[in-house]
């Protein structure tokens, strides 16, 4: 369950324990792992799947227009910027920090004022 992992490892693994009580796994899988399940755990894989998905279909539709828009490098900035919410997750518990849900607010957004402007564009 939710938080459940200190518990646990409390439980089964106390004579690998530093401190009295155990702390978050440091890792953003493990925690969703634990918190979730597997199911949990391979929503939150598909999740940052479709961000990377949604910042490529972007920098897609905005490859022509890279020089006079700024949606291309905006597409790129949010990819830099999950990669490192990903690489940091590897050492510190972050996973139900804003981050990477404002993160794919804005990548989910800026495709939206991409398309919309190409709508525009187009008629």
């Amino acid at each position: 369950g939710y938080f459940n992992f200190p518990t646990y490892y409390e439980h089964y693994y106390r004579e690998d324990m530093l401190y009295e009580t155990a702390q978050l796994p440091h890792n953003i899988f493990i925690q969703v792992g634990t918190d979730t399940g597997v199911t949990g755990l391979c929503i939150f894989l598909m999740i940052i799947y479709r961000s990377f998905r949604t910042t490529a279909e972007i920098r897609k539709l905005t490859e022509a227009d890279r020089t006079t828009t700024p949606y291309y490098r905006l597409a790129r900035g949010l990819d830099s910027a999950l990669w490192g919410f990903l690489i940091a997750g590897q050492f510190v518990t972050v996973t139900y920090y804003p981050y990477f849900w404002v993160n794919l607010a804005l990548s989910v957004s800026l495709k939206n004022v991409v398309k919309r402007e190409l709508d525009m564009k187009s008629q």
